[in-house]
């Protein structure tokens, strides 16, 4: 029962459901290779009782320290996909309750084997009567729904995996409960990771060790990630606070430590 709880909500997440409509896969992983091409579909369906038409543009986006996307134009990012990703069709109109596809087509550069992402958005401009013209007026507010799909391109042949642990920072607040710590990721490499970083404090006087537990996050390549952690209870002594990075079985584990003082 376990398992299909899992699967559903893996299911869920790569469908993404709109006021009116539906968009399904909205994550798109590509690996091909250098001089290939590939295409992949993508599924729109009309939920609402009228027709719409739905238009295709793709946008650069770069994740911040803290894992927020920020959005550019597309071109604007070093990373982005705008010399190498066509939709066919780009536009598609869809009646009520119609499903409709749409290829996303990647054709990769010779020897271009950086990894590059960017946002397809899928918006509908639904056909309006006269009076849905006269309440827009009205209220001054024109909305156009839209869904973005993430798409990510790294060629399998690209094996450059590489991140370390820049350090170890407290940004604990005067008025805060708890003693709030961050440990700054950058991943060096050129593949998207998966960084597991574990975090352990141990009592300098008595030795006494104890496992605070891991964090988990996804880095892309050439960013920094500022991953939070707090401590509480602690007694008052002198502590060795430090944290290990793991990113793949094949990776050198990498870590860092600072010293701290409990009064």
């Amino acid at each position: 029962m376990k398992k299909f709880i899992s699967l559903l909500i893996v299911f869920q997440s790569l469908i993404v459901f709109s006021q009116d409509f539906e968009v399904a896969p909205v994550y798109v992983n590509f690996q091909v290779e250098p001089g290939n091409n590939e295409s992949r579909k993508v599924s729109i369906i009309n939920h609402s009782d009228k027709n719409q038409v739905f238009n295709l543009k793709l946008t650069d986006y770069e994740p911040d320290t803290t894992g927020r996307s920020i959005r550019m134009k597309a071109g604007e990012s070093t990373r982005s996909l705008v010399d190498m990703i066509t939709f066919a069709p780009s536009f598609l109109e869809l009646p009520p309750n119609g499903q409709g596809y749409v290829n996303l087509n990647l054709t990769v550069p010779p020897n271009d084997f950086a990894s590059k992402w960017g946002l397809v958005s899928v918006e509908a401009t639904q056909e309006r009567t006269a009076a849905d013209v006269d309440k827009t007026l009205a209220t001054g507010i024109m909305i156009n729904p839209r869904i973005s799909i993430y798409v990510f391109q790294s060629p399998k042949s690209n094996t450059n995996f590489s991140a370390k642990v820049i350090g170890i920072s407290e940004i604990t607040k005067p008025d805060d409960s708890k003693r709030t710590f961050e440990a700054t990721v950058e991943n060096v490499g050129e593949k998207r990771i998966t960084a597991k970083l574990s975090i352990m404090l141990a009592n300098i006087n008595t030795g006494e060790e104890k496992d605070l537990g891991q964090k988990t996050e996804t880095i892309y390549p050439g960013v920094k990630k500022k991953i939070l952690f707090t401590i509480d209870s602690l007694e008052p002594g002198k502590y060795a606070l430090a944290v290990v990075l793991d990113y793949g079985s094949k990776s050198n584990l990498e870590g860092a430590q600072i010293t701290i003082d409990q009064e």
